[in-house]
């Protein structure tokens, strides 16, 4: 990981062929973003609307939004209502809570499996 005190670039990840990511210094646990671009380094995909297939990885490995109560998982981009969603420090991961609403969705958005499959 680089971290840089830079405006112009958040962060930036890549997947399991090249394990590296930069993350801006403010944003790096403010929002998260340490998490989800190391996420990426192991095979994590951003929410499947930002995401579309997300190659090398597997078909679950998305993040997740729930719009309806705005808010969304560590991979996911902000939702697409007025006000965005502000991401909560939880894995996507449908056998899991957030409060009272689930995680994720059943072979559409499940890091967490996806994450335990690849470091065994």
């Amino acid at each position: 990981m680089l971290s840089l005190d830079t405006p112009q670039l958040a962060a930036v990840g890549f997947f399991i062929e090249n394990p590296f990511h930069v993350v801006q210094v403010d944003c790096a646990v403010n929002n998260i973003t340490f998490a989800h671009e190391l996420g990426h380094n192991l095979g994590a995909c951003d929410d499947r609307d930002s995401s579309g297939d997300c190659e090398g990885s597997s078909a679950f490995a998305h993040g997740y939004q729930d719009t309806e109560n705005q808010f969304r998982t560590i991979m996911s981009y902000d939702c697409p209502v007025s006000g965005g969603c502000p991401r909560v420090n939880r894995w996507s991961n449908p056998q899991q809570r957030f409060l009272t609403r689930i995680l994720g969705i059943p072979q559409l958005a499940d890091n967490v499996r996806s994450l335990n499959a690849f470091v065994r």
